[in-house]
């Protein structure tokens, strides 16, 4: 592509194609660089759900894997924070065993 192709009119048509700036920065990096430089990123990109990168579904997904929430958070700490701070942990989590505070470190 020539010098120029990337208009904010080009970036904004673009960046409806993907659900996430993830998404689209991997996707179609150029006109991701582009809005990012010139600043309307967050403008062409507001249709975008950016505070839930990780959707509740995911998360759950990633909860059953775990017996207890300390190895919930150790394995996949990103999953956990998200869960948390959307206040699904909770939720999530109510398959879970509670084992008090040292009772993981000595269960066989």
């Amino acid at each position: 592509m020539k010098y120029g192709y990337w208009t904010k009119e080009r970036c904004q048509e673009e960046s409806l194609k993907y659900i996430t700036k993830i998404d689209f920065r991997n996707n179609s990096k150029p006109a991701y660089m582009k809005s990012l430089r010139s600043g309307w990123l967050n403008e062409i990109c507001s249709h975008m759900n950016i505070k839930e990168t990780k959707p509740k579904e995911k998360c759950q997904e990633e909860a059953l894997k775990y017996e207890y929430r300390k190895k919930f958070r150790m394995f996949n700490g990103s999953a956990y924070i998200a869960a948390h701070r959307n206040k699904w942990l909770d939720e999530i989590c109510s398959h879970m065993e509670y084992l008090g505070k040292w009772s993981i470190y000595n269960k066989k």
